[in-house]
């Protein structure tokens, strides 16, 4: 029996010699020193998850504003740079965030100011859309075509023509026939003096 109390003092008391601890007391009062550090770190783990579930919800809402304003920001960077075009101001200019009906009007506007580089560039960006359909009608071909003339693509000018005359399915597409007719047979004359020339 004694023997066995020798050996638990031995188990007990080692791992107390190896933790530095001279006595029973010291020890004790190291492990309540480690159970109130450990009591200090988990009330902070518990602020820090508090304050993280807080940041986040403010991150969230943050991030709804700035979708938001970045938005608004993009309509209003698209209408500027749509008055661009419509003024003529910028030439380096993207089409494609617009709409079919806003190039529409933006290059009949440009056919009426005489800026028919920029009409063209819009009417085949309406014409090429696979949303284009709609406006795929006499009176816009023509139109588009007139715009090819004047900066002298008599090729495509000459197809948009054709294409204006086999889109006039109504009596009010009669003038745009008449109208497409006359250009057709103004380009086969500039073909004509362009392959004398060239001999």
């Amino acid at each position: 029996m004694k023997q066995r109390w020798q050996v638990l003092i031995v188990v007990l008391w080692v791992p107390l010699a190896l933790s530095g601890c001279m006595s029973p007391v010291s020890w004790w009062d190291s492990v309540e020193k480690k159970v109130k550090d450990l009591h200090q770190v988990h009330v902070r783990y518990n602020a820090l998850v508090k304050s993280h579930s807080v940041l986040k919800q403010k991150h969230s809402v943050l991030k709804k504003k700035y979708l938001k304003l970045e938005h608004h920001h993009q309509r209003l960077q698209n209408q500027a740079e749509l008055a661009r075009i419509t003024e003529g101001v910028d030439h380096g200019r993207h089409v494609a965030s617009y709409s079919l009906e806003e190039r529409f009007k933006v290059a009949m506007q440009h056919i009426r100011n005489k800026k028919f580089h920029d009409a063209y560039v819009l009417f085949e960006s309406v014409l090429n859309s696979p949303e284009g359909a709609v406006f795929q009608n006499a009176s816009v071909f023509y139109q588009a075509g007139v715009s090819a003339y004047q900066i002298r693509n008599w090729k495509r000018a000459k197809q948009l023509f054709e294409a204006a005359s086999a889109h006039a399915h109504s009596f009010k597409d009669f003038e745009v026939i008449q109208r497409a007719d006359l250009w057709l047979k103004v380009l086969n004359r500039t073909e004509v003096n362009t392959i004398r020339e060239s001999k």
